[in-house]
Order: structure tokens, then C-alpha cells, then sequence
């Protein structure tokens, strides 16, 4: 019931990634926000060409939005490029992007990947 009660508190946030977790694996960079953050950071979610990926397998790269859940926004600033600007803006631009490198080939702007299988 302590994790249940924990996991009800947090809610999930997105931001911009650090230059310092640029380049490190999606697992490696979310075991060392969850250790930093004393557990009140974890990540979730990375966009790559404009789709979000749930347990991402990538690396990260700059300027990447990631999504999270945590205790609290403030959490998360540690953890991200606030001179990159708002992670919506971004994370907009990036679906459109990723659109239209895809235009034809039946693929939604913007979607959720998890393990092999997509959700439009």
C-alpha cells in the first residue's frame, strides 16, 4: 500500500534533456535521475523523430524531450536544458517534424511506443 500511496503523489512532467545525460542510454540516464532524485524522478517516456517511446531502447541526444513522473516539477530541473525553452514547444515541433518525414506512409504524428508494439 506504501508504493500505491507513493505512486498516487507524482505526476508526470516533461522537459528538455541535460547536456549531462546527452549521450547516455535511456536506462542507464533513467537509473542515475531515479538515484539523484532519491527516487522522486523517473523517467518514462523519450520523443525520437517525433514519436514518444515508453522504456526508450536509444541513446539520448541534445535537445531531446524527455516525459517523466515525479513528486514535483521542481524535481525534475536538475535534469533539464532549461536555456532549450519551453519542452512543449519543442516537443510539438518534433511531432510535426517527424510528420512529415512520414507523410505516406500511414504513421501518426505522434505516438506511444512500449517494448515491440505501437498505440496510435
Amino acid at each position: 500500500q506504501d508504493s500505491y500511496a507513493e505512486g498516487v503523489e507524482k505526476a508526470i512532467y516533461g522537459f528538455i534533456v541535460s547536456a549531462e545525460l546527452v549521450g547516455m542510454t535511456f536506462a542507464n540516464a533513467n537509473a542515475r535521475v531515479y538515484s539523484r532524485s532519491k527516487g522522486h524522478v523517473m523517467l518514462l517516456a523519450a520523443q525520437d523523430e517525433g514519436s514518444l517511446f515508453v522504456n526508450w531502447t536509444g541513446t539520448l541526444m541534445h535537445g531531446q524531450v524527455l516525459i517523466a513522473l515525479a513528486s514535483e516539477a521542481e524535481a525534475c530541473k536538475q535534469f533539464a536544458d532549461e536555456s532549450a525553452g519551453d519542452w512543449r514547444v519543442r516537443a510539438k515541433q518534433n511531432a510535426e517534424d517527424g510528420a512529415r518525414q512520414s507523410v505516406g506512409l500511414g504513421e501518426s504524428p505522434l505516438f506511444v511506443q512500449a517494448g515491440g508494439g505501437a498505440v496510435t
